[in-house]
């Protein structure tokens, strides 16, 4: 097990390394900007790497970010392409939430925080609620650890719920309190080996969180469902992504009328919404019988083949899961189906 603390202040960073006899050691690593998150991609992972080869392969690596680091950035620093052989993959992403604090946090931002933001600069496009630094890691989680539940009273952990779900329908959330003997969950398959970037159950995407756009309108989560796809499609797919992720705009193909509609200044206005997109997950059964499998994170995606598309009954719709802000269900659902020539 090993245990990476992020500090900016500081030219090394220290990797605790538990032992199988439970004995902590102290290693160092080289980092070029001084923190993980500022580090460049190859010299971050190249520096983890030469220390697996040097003291010999780790079953875990953990590394716990500071308060206010972005998620993102780390997620496309460790997910790597399959190519490159590397010895370390990307497992999850876990937020750990203080369920007493976490409803002040959500509503108090502090501008100096927000990526991207300077005090007394707007640079955000979107109107609305202040994005947070909250917000930005429970959005990117892969697992939710809810924390002090015992210090809030029944209603008040069911609206921190509500809230965490409205932001994040995707996330397994695991609550914990203090020397509480009776609720017992296993770190194996609850927060780690989990392969959230590799592997995509059919149930992740069923929940009932979609949308909530009236409980937190900052960020939320919304399904879009499309039916079975010839192999061609894909292209299509690939490009409407890579727009939407790379853009953080529709195509404008998806935005135009269909042959023998009516354009309206209404819809093209609703295509053109400003949002944003942190993560996106899917599955999409092909008319082939494979089954394509959409991660993404950020400008950061990927379309792969399901490793094992055997299934006792073939299902007879995809879906894409997207989380972000700005988002319009009825746009979006538009855009897909254009994109993919379903609509006409």
């Amino acid at each position: 097990m090993a245990y990476f603390g992020d500090s900016g202040d500081i030219e090394k960073n220290s990797l605790n390394v538990r032992t199988s006899e439970n004995q902590e050691e102290a290693l160092w690593i080289d980092l070029e900007n001084g923190c993980i998150c500022c580090s460049l991609k190859g010299s971050a992972v190249l520096a983890i790497e030469k220390l697996m080869k040097d003291r010999g392969l780790l079953n875990y690596i953990i590394i716990e970010c500071t308060g206010l680091a972005d998620p993102g950035n780390l997620a496309n620093l460790f997910w790597l392409d399959e190519d490159l052989e590397s010895s370390i993959y990307l497992d999850s992403i876990v937020t750990v939430v203080d369920a007493k604090n976490i409803l002040k946090c959500l509503e108090d931002p502090a501008p100096s925080t927000v990526p991207g933001k300077e005090e007394n600069e707007d640079t955000d496009s979107h109107e609305g609620p202040e994005l947070t630094i909250a917000h930005l890691q429970i959005s990117h989680a892969d697992v939710i650890v809810l924390n002090k539940v015992d210090a809030v009273t029944g209603a008040e952990l069911d609206t921190v719920l509500t809230r965490i779900r409205a932001i994040n329908g995707l996330a397994k959330i695991q609550m914990t309190q203090l020397n509480d003997k009776t609720r017992h969950w296993k770190l194996d398959g609850h927060i780690l080996n989990l392969h959230a970037y590799d592997n995509i159950d059919p149930a992740e995407l069923d929940f009932r969180s979609k949308g909530h756009s009236h409980i937190d309108p900052t960020i939320s989560t919304l399904t879009l469902t499309i039916p079975v796809l010839p192999a061609s499609s894909i292209s299509l797919l690939d490009a409407w992504l890579r727009s939407v992720l790379w853009n953080s705009t529709f195509p404008v193909s998806s935005a135009s009328s269909s042959p023998g509609s009516q354009s309206t200044s209404d819809s093209s206005q609703e295509l053109s919404a400003p949002f944003e997109v942190y993560r996106l997950k899917g599955r999409l059964p092909l008319d082939t019988g494979r089954t394509k499998l959409i991660q993404g994170v950020r400008e950061v995606f990927e379309i792969v083949d399901e490793r094992d598309s055997s299934q006792a009954s073939r299902p007879t719709r995809g879906k894409i899961v997207v989380i972000g802000r700005g988002l319009v269900e009825e746009a979006w659902n538009m855009s897909l189906m254009r994109s993919l020539k379903l609509s006409g």
